[in-house]
């Protein structure tokens, strides 16, 4: 896009927000016309039951905990990007 090759670039959302403001003839989205916010996940094989177990496991106790608050708060500066960061960790997953 850069380089006038494109008309357009997509990114996750933080990539967006830092690249915005340092470029002032991009312009993105308001958050209302976003074509796919969603939220990110991690894969294991079929069949592994008790490493899945293990996980759901420590990822609950972190929630309960409040661990990712504290995290997000001294390594995310940006604030669009931290409320996006805390909405995924924190928030419940999207329904189908």
């Amino acid at each position: 896009m850069r380089q006038g090759r494109g008309a357009a670039y997509t990114g996750d959302i933080a990539s967006l927000i830092t690249l915005v403001p340092a470029n002032p003839d991009v312009r993105m989205l308001p958050i209302n016309q976003q074509y796919d916010v969603q939220y990110g996940g991690g894969g294991i094989r079929k069949g592994e039951t008790e490493w899945k177990t293990y996980l759901d496991a420590v990822l609950t106790q972190m929630k309960a905990q409040n661990f990712y608050g504290p995290v997000v708060d001294k390594y995310i500066k940006n604030d669009q990007i931290k409320a996006f960061t805390l909405a995924t960790y924190e928030g419940e997953p999207p329904k189908k």
